[in-house]
């Protein structure tokens, strides 16, 4: 065997390692038998080699990340104000894209950010790794603000931004969906160019829609949800087009929203897809079924031809009243994000608030059905309201996601600024993270507050958390742990 090249067996895998340059290494394995141990890879759902150990994150902050593991708005513009990140993106080369709003002149707009793995800038942006250059087309009105924001990323690494957007035509001073698209691949590309804007001329006078979240389902079809006036609304996307397969002309008019219409930047419902296409989602629903339309956790499951479907709780309604606050008086609970594991289990994520307006994080697990997991924490529910055991101090779930071996990790908001939390598969906190299962960022209450909108995680296992920072002023943030 040449000097280039060396061979040694490990319970039956020979592996061959070639020196191609010295800061690289290529490893290829072959298959004799008895290779693999039980650690699964539960994002490509495929058993993990006997040499490789999971990489677990620890919850501590990557100093070579940003500074000291933060990165923050990196606009120089004088005019800017105030940025937050809404919504966070990798791709597979390791880079990370932002998508959120500046003010400028109290006028919110769209601001798209690409940061290297080390979270320096990207320098292909035009301004220092922001991009400001965006083809709106001829029918949007490119002087009015933008709200809303939503990301998400495709297998082929095409990025498609959701907003809500002034429309110059039909209906003036409307906000409606806007959707555009963003090639990664194309190296020399700065430009955000208009995929979709919903014509509310075709199916009615719309005067107000705010996206909430946008997904792709395992068939290539774009998903979007979001807030039509004080109701749900779902559309589903096609190679550009409304899918005729999916509701009315390829839209969904779903339950009343709770509360007036959001101009804000947390996205209120959570949605997530299954692996048969169903959409199930949650957040401040009304139902019908509650006894109080505020008091509960609502979870739907649509059928992928957006139909409610009956086989999920009752006719597709989940419903959780009281989950941590033993009926208090004045108490609320709600939903916040929504995910399906690999075993098919269902999460909720939100809070219980008590009458004393303290909340606690919530964690529920169902199975497919809709009825709760009793395998999972107790009977299926998980609390945590440990981090600041005082009155009037709380802690909110905003958003969920599982690394490669099926861990859960949950992001969220405490007294003192931002949390991540990790659990094992049956509802234990995993104590090989951070303090106890939990590690959290602190800010100083009288000079500083920090938030989190936005999660997840890189090919490495490091997890990332968005959102902003500052007191007066906001800049958008980005924390990585490792």
């Amino acid at each position: 065997m040449s000097r280039s090249m060396s061979c040694f067996r490990n319970n039956g895998i020979c592996v061959i390692m070639r020196s191609v340059l010295p800061v690289f290494l290529s490893i290829i394995s072959f298959s004799c038998g008895g290779l693999y141990t039980d650690s699964m890879d539960r994002v490509n759902n495929i058993p993990l080699p006997a040499f490789m150990e999971p990489y677990y994150a620890k919850g501590i902050l990557d100093t070579s990340f940003g500074e000291n593991g933060i990165v923050q708005n990196n606009i120089i513009m004088n005019s800017i104000e105030d940025s937050v990140g809404c919504s966070i993106v990798t791709d597979r080369y390791g880079r990370i894209y932002v998508v959120g709003l500046v003010v400028k002149n109290e006028v919110s707009d769209l601001a798209f950010w690409r940061f290297n793995s080390d979270g320096k800038p990207n320098p292909i942006f035009e301004t220092n790794g922001y991009i400001a250059t965006i083809n709106w087309g001829n029918d949007v009105n490119d002087y009015g603000q933008i709200f809303s924001p939503v990301m998400t990323i495709d297998n082929n690494g095409i990025i498609y931004i959701a907003c809500s957007c002034p429309m110059m035509t039909n209906f003036g001073g409307a906000y409606n969906l806007v959707i555009f698209r963003y090639n990664t691949n194309i190296k020399q590309s700065d430009n955000l160019n208009l995929f979709v804007r919903f014509d509310p001329s075709e199916y009615g006078a719309v005067p107000y829609q705010f996206p909430h979240g946008i997904k792709i389902d395992n068939k290539g079809r774009l998903v979007v949800i979001g807030q039509q006036n004080n109701n749900i609304i779902m559309w589903r996307y096609n190679n550009g087009s409304l899918d005729q397969t999916f509701g009315e002309n390829g839209y969904v008019i779903g339950p009343n929203f709770i509360g007036n219409i959001s101009f804000g930047i947390i996205n209120k419902i959570g949605f997530t897809i299954d692996n048969k296409c169903r959409i199930l989602m949650t957040g401040p629903i009304f139902s019908e079924s509650a006894s109080s339309s505020i008091d509960v956790i609502s979870i739907y499951r649509f059928n992928e031809d957006g139909t409610l479907d009956s086989d999920f709780g009752e006719n597709g309604l989940v419903i959780l009243d009281g989950a941590a606050r033993n009926n208090d008086t004045g108490g609320g609970d709600f939903g916040a994000d929504v995910a399906c594991d690999s075993q098919g289990r269902i999460f909720v994520l939100g809070a219980s608030v008590n009458y004393m307006d303290k909340s606690k994080m919530v964690l529920l697990c169902y199975n497919e059905d809709g009825l709760l997991n009793n395998d999972f924490g107790n009977s299926g529910v998980v609390v945590n309201g440990d981090i600041h055991n005082e009155p009037y101090y709380g802690e909110t779930g905003l958003r969920i996601m599982f690394d490669s071996v099926g861990k859960i990790i949950v992001g969220g908001l405490y007294s003192a600024g931002m949390a991540i939390w990790r659990y094992n598969n049956d509802g234990t906190p995993d104590l090989g993270f951070g303090n106890n299962g939990y590690t959290c960022y602190d800010y100083d209450i009288m000079n500083d507050k920090n938030y989190m909108y936005s999660l997840t995680m890189d090919s490495y296992g490091r997890i990332l958390v968005l959102g902003g920072m500052g007191y007066e002023n906001y800049q958008m943030t980005l924390w990585r742990f490792k």
